[in-house]
């Protein structure tokens, strides 16, 4: 299998005459299996390919990541889409099909701008403009771009370029070797493989073009393996396809071709992965169905599939379901994991021990505002608790020396400082302007005048 991929952001505002706006950004890091460049600048060779502690990677301004079989991709501040790792049939979309190495460990630049989401499959990957067009590139051979190809006119069944594949389009998500995605009247569609029912429509017979499978009312979505999730506007979640796991949650081990209510109200997001699936409830709490061989759903039993939903956890902001490991966000920013860890993929220093997995939840670090679980390794964003300097950074240059007001949405009772600098070159001296503390909902407003002759920056950072 491969993937997937779930990620959350915290809300960060810039209000001023301009209507100038921007979301919290950080440094990504990453843990686990290295050896096709995925975790990007980290040596291939270091400690045979793995990393089981969690290591900066290079890029900062990151607001969004998400991780696939073996490559990753993630967006910056500027709306500039970036990628990294295996590249051998196109899912870099940066023109190659990754001569000599077959992949890279050097980030590689794929969209400039405009890019508001992200969704690394199998080996392809779909990306999201704020225009609304909907972009995909790599592997096509089971018709998961919906190009209407098949890969047949290709080379190696792909295109290593980006190809349009849709008008108004409002949420995107790759699975292993199909796609799903959401439109502006809230129908939802599906290409690719369907062996398995995984578009829902009753029938097992794949295409290379969209094909619409909700009419109305979906609000968010997930690609698995062999499966999908989806959440309406009443807060009900929905899966098809492979359930052979138990991840459809429905008490049975089968297929299903037509989408069967999971949960009936209450849920926000869901995250599928290798044949299990997370999901998260309004009042914070996550939910875990399927295999759990290796102790992903975060319970002793592993042994045999768990074909109902139970809960796992509470506090829960974000989540990420691997192949065969788990990770969360609780609402202090802290970054928990289980599952499987024989490449060091949970990030606590010991490769899985003798077991090579944990089946309890264990807190990894702090500060963490964005997360992605894949094959063998694992990515995350550090921000608000990360380390000085660069993280939360916001650019603006202002001309009339008006005041800026900041309003940043961090956690319910945490003390938070608002600090400001003129240049980011090594050398930087960070000066506080305001310290506030986040009330109702989170919210921790700031005023601040910048200086109207220079660039000034601006950080967000919790006080201990």
């Amino acid at each position: 299998m491969k993937t997937l991929l779930a990620f959350s952001c915290f809300t960060l505002l810039l209000l001023s005459a301009g209507a100038l706006q921007a979301v919290p950004t950080g440094s990504l890091l990453g843990m686990g299996f290295a050896g096709d460049g995925q975790l990007a600048g980290i040596d291939s060779n270091e400690v045979s390919g793995t990393i089981d502690s969690p290591e900066g990677l290079g890029p900062t301004n990151v607001t969004a990541v998400s991780a696939g079989y073996y490559h990753c991709l993630w967006l910056q501040s500027d709306g500039s889409m970036w990628g990294v790792g295996q590249e051998t049939i196109g899912q870099l979309g940066n023109g190659t099909f990754g001569a000599g190495t077959g992949y890279t460990n050097i980030p590689v630049e794929i969209q400039s701008n405009g890019v508001i989401a992200i969704s690394a499959g199998y080996d392809f990957s779909l990306f999201l403009k704020s225009d609304g067009t909907m972009w995909g590139m790599g592997d096509q051979g089971a018709g998961e771009l919906g190009d209407g190809t098949y890969g047949s006119s290709v080379d190696n069944y792909g295109t290593n370029m980006p190809v349009k594949i849709t008008n108004g389009v409002v949420a995107i998500s790759a699975g292993y070797q199909h796609s799903l995605f959401i439109k502006t009247d809230g129908s939802l569609w599906a290409m690719g493989d369907n062996t398995y029912g995984e578009y829902g429509n009753g029938g097992n017979a794949s295409s290379d073009v969209p094909v619409e499978i909700q009419g109305s009312n979906v609000t968010a979505i997930a690609a698995g393996q062999y499966f999908s999730l989806f959440i309406k506007n009443d807060g009900s979640l929905w899966g098809t396809g492979d359930g052979t796991g138990g991840n459809l949650g429905n008490g049975r081990i089968a297929d299903v071709y037509a989408p069967f209510e999971i949960a009936t109200n209450n849920v926000v997001a869901a995250s599928a992965g290798g044949l299990f699936s997370l999901f998260l409830k309004t009042d914070g709490s996550l939910w875990g169905m399927g295999l759990n061989y290796y102790g992903q759903l975060g319970n002793t039993n592993v042994t045999t599939p768990i074909s109902r939903p139970f809960e796992i956890t509470t506090n829960v902001i974000a989540m990420a379901a691997g192949d065969y490991h788990s990770l969360f966000i609780r609402g202090d920013g802290s970054l928990w994991a289980m599952g499987q860890n024989s490449y060091g993929q949970l990030g606590d220093g010991t490769y899985g021990g003798d077991l090579g997995y944990t089946n309890q939840p264990e807190m990894i670090t702090n500060g963490v505002i964005a997360v992605a679980a894949a094959y063998d390794d694992s990515l995350f964003v550090m921000g608000t608790a990360g380390p000085p300097p660069g993280y939360n950074q916001l650019t603006y240059q202002n001309t009339t020396g008006a005041a800026l007001q900041f309003t940043y949405i961090g956690t319910v009772g945490t003390n938070y400082v608002l600090d400001r600098t003129f240049n980011l070159s090594p050398i930087v001296t960070w000066l506080p302007q305001e310290t506030n503390t986040a009330g109702p909902g989170g919210v921790v407003e700031f005023f601040n005048t910048p200086d109207p002759a220079t660039n000034n920056f601006w950080r967000v950072r919790a006080l201990p």
